[in-house]
Protein backbone atom coordinates (compact mmCIF):
# COMPACT_ATOMS: atom_id res chain seq x y z
CA UNK A 1 0.00 0.00 0.00
CA UNK A 2 2.78 2.38 0.88
CA UNK A 3 4.39 1.85 -2.51
CA UNK A 4 1.06 2.47 -4.20
CA UNK A 5 0.56 5.75 -2.29
CA UNK A 6 4.08 6.83 -3.22
CA UNK A 7 3.43 6.16 -6.91
CA UNK A 8 0.14 8.04 -6.74
CA UNK A 9 1.85 11.02 -5.10
CA UNK A 10 4.54 11.03 -7.79
CA UNK A 11 1.94 10.95 -10.55
CA UNK A 12 0.02 13.77 -8.89
CA UNK A 13 3.19 15.81 -8.45
CA UNK A 14 4.19 15.08 -12.04
CA UNK A 15 0.72 16.17 -13.18
CA UNK A 16 1.00 19.40 -11.19
CA UNK A 17 4.46 20.10 -12.55
CA UNK A 18 3.21 19.53 -16.09
CA UNK A 19 0.27 21.88 -15.56
CA UNK A 20 2.67 24.49 -14.15
CA UNK A 21 4.89 24.06 -17.20
CA UNK A 22 1.90 24.54 -19.48
CA UNK A 23 0.88 27.65 -17.54
CA UNK A 24 4.40 29.01 -17.81
CA UNK A 25 4.45 28.40 -21.57
CA UNK A 26 1.03 30.05 -21.93
CA UNK A 27 2.24 33.04 -19.91
CA UNK A 28 5.38 33.38 -22.02
CA UNK A 29 3.32 33.24 -25.21
CA UNK A 30 1.00 35.90 -23.78
CA UNK A 31 3.95 38.15 -22.94
CA UNK A 32 5.40 37.71 -26.43
CA UNK A 33 1.99 38.53 -27.90
CA UNK A 34 1.75 41.70 -25.83
CA UNK A 35 5.28 42.70 -26.79
CA UNK A 36 4.45 42.26 -30.49
CA UNK A 37 1.29 44.32 -30.02
CA UNK A 38 3.33 47.10 -28.44
CA UNK A 39 5.84 46.97 -31.30
CA UNK A 40 2.99 47.18 -33.81
CA UNK A 41 1.55 50.20 -32.01
CA UNK A 42 4.94 51.92 -31.92
CA UNK A 43 5.40 51.25 -35.65
CA UNK A 44 1.94 52.67 -36.38
CA UNK A 45 2.79 55.80 -34.40
CA UNK A 46 6.06 56.19 -36.31
CA UNK A 47 4.28 55.73 -39.65
CA UNK A 48 1.72 58.32 -38.59
CA UNK A 49 4.46 60.81 -37.69
CA UNK A 50 6.09 60.25 -41.09
CA UNK A 51 2.75 60.76 -42.86
CA UNK A 52 2.12 64.00 -40.93
CA UNK A 53 5.58 65.30 -41.85
CA UNK A 54 5.01 64.40 -45.49
CA UNK A 55 1.65 66.18 -45.44
CA UNK A 56 3.30 69.26 -43.94
CA UNK A 57 6.00 69.22 -46.63
CA UNK A 58 3.41 68.74 -49.37
CA UNK A 59 1.36 71.64 -47.98
CA UNK A 60 4.46 73.83 -47.84
CA UNK A 61 5.25 73.06 -51.49
CA UNK A 62 1.64 73.72 -52.45
CA UNK A 63 1.70 77.07 -50.63
CA UNK A 64 4.92 78.06 -52.44
CA UNK A 65 3.40 77.13 -55.80
CA UNK A 66 0.26 79.09 -54.94
CA UNK A 67 2.29 82.17 -54.01
CA UNK A 68 4.25 81.88 -57.25
CA UNK A 69 1.05 81.62 -59.28
CA UNK A 70 -0.46 84.56 -57.37
CA UNK A 71 2.61 86.66 -58.17
CA UNK A 72 2.31 85.75 -61.85
CA UNK A 73 -1.39 86.67 -61.82
CA UNK A 74 -0.63 89.99 -60.12
CA UNK A 75 2.07 90.80 -62.70
CA UNK A 76 -0.18 89.87 -65.61
CA UNK A 77 -3.01 91.93 -64.12
CA UNK A 78 -0.67 94.91 -63.79
CA UNK A 79 0.53 94.52 -67.36
CA UNK A 80 -3.03 94.19 -68.62
CA UNK A 81 -4.00 97.34 -66.75
CA UNK A 82 -1.03 99.15 -68.33
CA UNK A 83 -2.05 97.98 -71.78
CA UNK A 84 -5.63 99.15 -71.23
CA UNK A 85 -4.43 102.59 -70.28
CA UNK A 86 -2.26 102.75 -73.40
CA UNK A 87 -5.15 101.98 -75.71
Amino acid sequence: MNEKDSTSEQEEQSSIEFSLQLELIASIIGIISQALSILAILEAIEESKIAVEKDKQDQKEFDEQFKSLQLQIDRLTAELTELKTMV
